[in-house]
């Protein structure tokens, strides 16, 4: 018996399996059974995103060296949250709300802006959903806060041009007007870490009394400026 070539012998296995595996099912709802597939590309729908002047605009420079810096800090929080931050969380509050099981539920952002109104960019890190602390805030707070001022408002060095200026370099990172633009930009950055902390002090299941404690530090300030709030809950 001549044997099938290899080519036609996986065209048949192939064409057999597509037929077997496009059998369609029946849905075991009837409601889900009778729905109805939509073409999307058919809703009638405004398109005018692409004739509109803002979307089709070009972005400024500061528009683009802010999505720069915004993405490498979070990156670089989130590496360094998930090594260390997030055990120091664990030690310093305990948990909010005593009856879930025993981990710190705390929601950590962070992110960069540029605020026009004063002409700098600002470095935010918000750890919110924290328990009662163990540990003063303000010391939290600043210990957090003084992690990432070396790099960013005292260091500098090759971290601009290498890093956060390096899609706008025609030429070499040394090239004086890349120094002076790495040099104006350590100069205006706005480090800010804000801690908030819920729980009751009357030891209820439900966290009623919070706490908010902000530290922040301008570029070529040997200063640590705060800020805080405090409110309860009306039962």
């Amino acid at each position: 018996m001549a044997k099938l070539p290899i080519s036609l012998f996986l065209f048949l296995l192939f064409s057999f399996s597509s037929v077997c595996l496009s059998e369609e099912l029946i849905f075991p709802f009837t409601i889900d059974q009778n729905t109805k597939n939509e073409d999307i590309t058919q809703i009638p729908i405004e398109r005018d995103i692409q004739t509109d002047k803002w979307f089709m605009s070009a972005p400024t420079r500061i528009e683009l060296l802010t999505y720069a810096l915004d993405q490498y800090f979070k990156k670089e929080f989130l590496e360094q949250w998930e090594d260390y931050y997030k055990n120091k969380i664990e030690e310093y509050f305990e948990l909010q709300v005593r009856k879930l099981r025993p981990v710190i539920r705390a929601n950590a952002k962070a992110g960069v802006s540029f605020h026009s109104p004063q002409d700098i960019f600002i470095f935010t890190l918000n750890i919110s959903d924290l328990g009662k602390p163990k540990k003063r805030m303000k010391e939290v707070c600043n210990e957090i806060l003084n992690s990432f001022v070396f790099k960013y408002l005292e260091g500098g060095g090759f971290l601009y041009q290498n890093t956060f200026l390096s899609p706008f370099i025609q030429t070499s990172p040394t090239d004086p007007e890349i120094l002076r633009i790495g040099e104006k930009l350590r100069k205006n950055f706005l480090l800010m870490v804000t801690l908030e902390a819920g729980f009751d002090q009357e030891k209820i299941d439900f966290p009623r009394d919070f706490f908010a404690m902000q530290c922040y530090k301008f570029a070529g300030e040997k200063k640590v400026h705060y800020r805080k709030q405090s409110f309860r809950l009306k039962k």
